[in-house]
């Protein structure tokens, strides 16, 4: 009891770490705006993880769209380099037949 009582007599602003005004708020019994701004600190810190996560949500939404696109186009590539495929072996095959003939052609023209 007399540890609290001189506590309580020597007790000041400094030594609590509190301003003039903080410290006669709190002796004379009101509530305590550190409370308050801790409330509003934490709702504004819940705030900004809310607008975080929301930027990250649209941020994966682009790169969705992005990586969908990538996909679509390299199924495209795939067809156009598989047609291509098909055309280049197609034009050689025809340039064989017609070298072929040619070489008929010329070994008639040479056996005459």
């Amino acid at each position: 009891m007399c540890c609290a009582l001189q506590f309580l007599e020597n007790i000041s602003p400094d030594k609590l770490s509190l301003s003039a005004e903080e410290f006669d708020h709190f002796m004379e019994g009101h509530s305590s705006h550190l409370e308050e701004a801790l409330s509003n600190k934490f709702a504004s810190g819940l705030l900004d993880n809310i607008n975080r996560v929301k930027d990250c949500e649209d941020k994966v939404r682009q790169l969705q769209s992005y990586h969908d696109k990538l996909r679509d186009n390299t199924e495209q590539l795939q067809v156009d380099i598989t047609k291509h495929k098909a055309e280049v072996h197609k034009s050689l095959a025809d340039m064989r037949a017609k070298f072929s003939s040619l070489e008929e052609e010329m070994a008639k023209l040479l056996n005459s």
